[in-house]
């Protein structure tokens, strides 16, 4: 009589493995476009003092205004909530610690938290 070993794995291991990488999946979908927003903030920041339109004698207003029309051009939705402003004797100091929130699967959601600051100084 001869014996018959079992090669591959089983189909209930084929739907795990299936199943686990669609999770996998769906979380790179969800968290990867959040952070293609973040980079976009961060140049959006870096880039506030080229237009002349902020100065480092801008108020907190005019920052806060031309932030958020920024923000809107490239279709980023981000809260300036927690958005500070500070001003030192030369250099205006735009401090920004932001959560952003992404639905993931049923009522379980991803929270990421990101840090910006930008210095801008006055020649």
């Amino acid at each position: 009589m001869m014996r018959q070993y079992q090669h591959g794995m089983t189909t209930v291991t084929a739907l795990l493995l299936i199943l686990i990488a669609i999770i996998l999946l769906r979380a790179v979908m969800v968290i990867v476009p959040i952070y293609f927003d973040d980079t976009e903030v961060g140049i959006v920041l870096e880039n506030m003092e080229e237009s002349g339109k902020i100065t480092a004698r801008s108020n907190d207003k005019a920052v806060r205004e031309e932030l958020e029309r920024r923000l809107r051009n490239n279709n980023i939705d981000v809260q300036t909530e927690k958005l500070s402003v500070q001003r030192n004797r030369n250099e205006l100091v735009i401090d920004w610690t932001y959560q952003n929130r992404a639905h993931f699967l049923g009522n379980i959601e991803f929270v990421m938290t990101f840090q910006h600051q930008k210095v801008i100084t006055s020649e």
